[in-house]
């Protein structure tokens, strides 16, 4: 049963929607109706409802106030809501979307089927959200359970925590552990039951029934589900057991133990659900938790075991220590005095991981006396509380080492007044004569100052890759004897190469150097071996990347005892940046020559005290339509000004330039013919030859200006036309997409994206995203379309296709798209497109086409039947006298189908006389009483014989009660007649 609100002032359109759900063959409704939303609001406090019809205007307030307030009054109830509105307004649709509106439903295109399709939707929305948090609830029960097993080796607070929790969680009214005795008997362990219900805590329980038919079937994973333990064909004994605790539908899941060492399972109980109210219908998401619980109670009863049997083996140890104190007592003080003073760290250890004993080094290290770390987890004490990672490590090595594994690995450890040292650690399993390990021996050598001289050797070595990184200095080693290089990661970098691969050849080498430096280098190189000088040069190299950098290279001679030169050290500096920076300076210099003389743009140097023009250059007395350069100067450059400046604004002006050393404001300008013109001025302190000045250019941007103003009308309209694409784009249902194919990059719109189940943000806007979701299948055709219109707008670019949603489902999606804008080579650079969900209707075409193969399947069928059993199928038209036959109906009366037309005058005419009259009167009474017409007649074939057929026919009447056709079979009977003639 769903619940369902209809919030709507209209009676007749709340009896409409109700009509129209009432008709559901799906669900059942149990429906409330609100004329005003605020008492629909009040009524959401006492019950939360599955789904509500919301209509946008209500007398107390419209749509949107009502969702807005029903979100903050139910935020942690899921309530789908479906807004109807007669107004089909778009921007209220998208409105009441973004407020959170499951669907949005015009009334005047409101039908049975899309309201019907819409409330599905709604409560299959919530179905899911509401799984979802179960699941969510379901996962927090089982973590938390689990890790109150691994807090606590109280197998009793266990046990009743988790019926506790599960019953809760499940809402059952009983939920209890029943454990087994070897003799199949039990008793109720744990229970959790409502306070109405007869609690059956400690009750031993003896049922036969259970040993002779369930408890093997249990021992091999079972789980029983019983919806109503009256349907499910249980022996009367079971159902009577049950009746004792007022059962009514009961959930069961084995707990099973795996035995230690084989394959064997023991039935150590079960987990059982009981609904005592009435009958439940089990969810698979219930049955999933109490499997998930009986494998962490499974682990919480054999941790309990575990732990049971270490106390009894630690007292059986502590036994026989003391038996054979007395016999030890003298081997004990010889060992100790070795054992006391190694070098070493050195304890003895239970299996389990309780700290026997610990040799005197270890324990002067920890500043500990014997007493503060025996009979402790040796995790626990002082050496091993460095850090919970380190105690949790040394966890899994005495549960390694218990079982025979030698452990060995480098740790940190924790001394006394907190010093840290790090130790080669092993763990050793001592055996006793069967092979089990009856005691571990840990070990530990200092190794810290070991460690700390490797780690300075590699913080050394890392610091010299680093600051060789950093500046850009890479070094390298030439061998005079092997002629073998060796080069740092950073020369490595430098030359463009992968560090990891080998050093080049001497032939790969000078491959690399610019052609034009090559011979120079190879020269220099050669005259500084042979006369063993020092080496410097500045040199070119070409990368593999066709890339060229400059480098100053710098080496000397190294000699070996004997004085011979053997080596040739060296270092490269990438000085690539200081030789583009001074061809800069070079290009600049030449520049702003230029610039100031032929510069397109009109340029003064201004006194920075006096504000007057010292000088300008040609494109300032040509912009200005001055007669020579010396109406410029002198002068104050803002008098050339459309509207001059104020001396505060010159202050400012001053001020910002003197501060940000820079400038800038587009002005109004009068030529000297009286002119304006826009301009767009900079000014910038510069110094020449010792003397600051400011530097001002004047930008002619009229035309500039005049094209901004043309571009912000042309967006204003871009603009506006794509807000009214996007919101018909969003009534109609369709996606968008928008592909820059220079950049790969494409624009889903929201719609694409919510169609396939994804949000905005959820995936690339990139081209490879589509072509992941593509079917496969589909993608090859789909591309050859592609590429066809890339090449050929001409080539359509619309088919339907498949592409995958997020749950892995696969849609079909109408597309349409087009090439918007090509260069002018005819380069394809933009293509845009929609797409629209058509799973429905492919869904529907292929149910047609399946309706039709059957359909023509069962007519094939119903041919071969009737030619089989040579019945003849007529349909007379009662009122145009046309008559159809099948071709039996043609042999039945003698005659051919491929000769003769069918006709109801062909008919009578091969009728015996005898028969005719009757026949046809038998018939015309059939249609006049509506009832059905059967008679025998004979018929005489072409070649004079007589056939006995027997005739059957059903009227089809219009509206007005009138024949107008009429249906029927002939069957020849000739065969019977003569048998009857026969007896007779």
């Amino acid at each position: 049963m769903r619940t369902v609100f209809f919030v709507e002032d209209s009676a007749e359109d709340r009896a409409l929607y109700r009509r129209f759900l009432e008709r559901d063959d799906r669900y059942t409704y149990d429906i409330y109706e609100f004329e005003s939303g605020n008492k629909a609001l009040q009524a959401c406090q006492a019950k939360i409802p599955d789904v509500i019809l919301l209509d946008y205007r209500l007398p107390d307030l419209d749509g949107l106030e009502f969702l807005t307030k029903l979100q903050r009054q139910t935020s942690n109830s899921q309530i789908s809501v479906i807004m109807l509105t007669g107004q089909g307004d778009e921007t209220i649709a998208v409105q009441a979307i973004k407020s959170g509106v499951q669907d949005y439903l015009v009334k005047g295109k409101l039908t049975s089927d899309n309201l019907r399709r819409a409330v599905h939707g709604a409560i299959e929305q919530i179905q899911l959200m509401r799984q979802l948090k179960q699941q969510q609830e379901q996962q927090k029960l089982v973590g938390a359970i689990a890790l109150n097993i691994r807090q606590s080796l109280r197998l009793q607070d266990i046990l009743a925590t988790s019926v506790q929790e599960v019953r809760q969680l499940l809402g059952a009214d009983r939920v209890m552990l029943y454990q087994f005795t070897p003799q199949m008997r039990g008793s109720i362990v744990a229970e959790s039951v409502l306070s109405q219900w007869t609690p059956i805590l400690g009750l031993e329980i003896e049922d036969t029934c259970f040993q002779e038919n369930q408890g093997e079937e249990y021992r091999q994973g079972k789980i029983w589900a019983a919806t109503n333990i009256y349907e499910a064909g249980l022996s009367d004994c079971h159902i009577q057991l049950l009746e004792q605790f007022q059962v009514k539908a009961n959930l069961v899941v084995p707990i099973l133990l795996e035995s230690k060492g084989t394959q064997a399972v023991e039935l150590w109980g079960l987990f059982i659900a009981h609904q005592c109210s009435a009958p439940r219908q089990w969810h698979t998401f219930e049955v999933e938790l109490l499997k998930q619980l009986t494998v962490q109670l499974a682990i919480a009863i054999q941790q309990a075991e575990l732990y049971h049997n270490l106390q009894t083996l630690n007292t059986e140890l502590e036994a026989k220590v003391q038996e054979r104190t007395a016999k030890l007592h003298q081997s004990d003080r010889r060992f100790r005095a070795i054992f006391n003073n190694t070098f070493q760290f050195i304890g003895l250890l239970t299996p389990s991981g309780i700290l026997l004993e610990a040799n005197q080094t270890a324990l002067s290290f920890a500043g500990l006396k014997l007493e503060d770390a025996i009979d402790r987890p040796f995790w626990e004490t002082h050496w091993w509380t460095i850090s919970p990672q380190t105690q949790a490590e040394l966890k899994q090595a005495i549960a390694r080492a218990a079982q025979g594994e030698f452990i060995r690995y480098e740790v940190d450890v924790l001394g006394a007044n907190n010093r840290v040292a790090t130790i080669d650690f092993s763990l050793r399993p001592l055996l006793d004569e069967t092979g089990q390990v009856i005691l571990l021996i840990p070990e530990g050598r200092d190794i810290t100052e070991l460690k700390q001289a490797k780690e300075k050797l590699q913080q050394s070595e890392a610091l010299l890759a680093t600051t060789q990184q950093i500046a850009h200095i890479g070094s390298w080693e030439f061998n005079l004897v092997t002629k073998k290089r060796c080069w740092s990661m950073e020369t490595f970098r430098i030359f463009g190469l992968n560090p990891i691969e080998s050093e080049p050849t001497q032939a790969e080498f000078l491959q690399m150097l610019h052609p034009e430096d090559r011979t120079q280098f190879q020269t220099n190189f050669e005259q500084a071996i042979a006369q063993e000088t020092p080496f410097s040069i500045e040199f070119r190299i070409v990368r593999p990347d066709d890339s060229v950098r400059y480098l100053e290279g710098k080496a000397e001679i190294a000699y070996n005892a004997q004085g011979q030169a053997v080596k040739v050290l060296g270092a490269i500096l990438d000085i690539t940046e200081r030789k583009q920076n001074e061809l800069e300076i070079i290009r600049s210099r030449d520049l702003l020559e230029a610039v100031y003389n032929e510069s397109a743009d009109a340029l003064f140097l201004v006194d920075v005290e006096t504000l007057l023009t010292i000088d300008c250059n040609d494109r300032a007395v040509k912009l200005f339509a001055a007669s020579n350069k010396a109406e410029l100067i002198n002068i104050a450059g803002h008098t050339l000004q459309k509207q001059q400046f104020t001396p505060d604004e010159l202050d400012s002006i001053t001020e910002e330039i003197n501060q940000q050393g820079f400038w800038s404001l587009e002005i109004e300008y009068i030529t000297k013919q009286g002119k304006s013109f826009w301009g767009n001025i900079a000014a910038k302190q510069i110094t020449v030859a010792g003397n600051v000045m400011n530097l001002v250019r004047v930008t002619d941007i009229t035309v500039r200006k005049r094209v901004e103003e043309d571009r912000k009308r042309a967006e204003i309209a871009l603009r506006e036309s794509e807000e009214r694409l996007q919101l018909a784009l969003e009534a109609s249902g369709d996606g968008l997409w928008d592909w820059n194919i220079l950049t790969k990059e494409v624009y889903y719109s929201p719609r694409y994206l919510e169609m396939l189940g994804y949000t905005f943000d959820e995936l690339p806007q990139d081209f490879s995203t589509w072509e992941r979701l593509v079917h496969p299948e589909d993608l090859p055709w789909v591309e050859k379309i592609l590429a066809d219109h890339l090449k050929d707008s001409s080539v359509p670019y619309k088919f339907d296709y498949r592409l995958q949603s997020k749950w892995g489902e696969y849609k079909w999606i109408a597309n349409y798209g087009k090439v918007v804008i090509r260069d002018g080579q005819g380069k394809p650079l933009r293509m845009t497109g929609t797409h629209r969900d058509i799973s429905e209707q492919q869904a529907a075409l292929r149910e047609h086409k399946q309706a039709e193969a059957a359909l023509a399947k069962s007519e094939e069928q119903l041919r071969l039947t009737l030619e089989f059993n040579h019945i003849g199928l007529w349909d007379w038209n009662v009122q145009t006298n046309e008559v159809t036959w099948n071709d039996n109906h043609y042999r039945l009366l003698g005659l051919e189908p491929e000769i003769s037309a069918a006709s109801y005058q062909l008919w009578r005419d091969r009728l015996h006389p005898e028969d005719v009259d009757r026949i046809e009167q038998a018939v015309s009474n059939a249609l006049a009483q509506h009832i059905n017409f059967q008679g025998e007649y004979r018929v005489i074939f072409p070649d004079g014989r007589v056939h006995w057929l027997t005739g059957k026919g059903r009227g089809v009447y219009n509206e007005a009660g009138d024949p107008v056709r009429m249906l029927g079979v002939i069957i020849d009977i000739s065969e019977q007649k003569q048998a009857e003639a026969a007896l007779q």
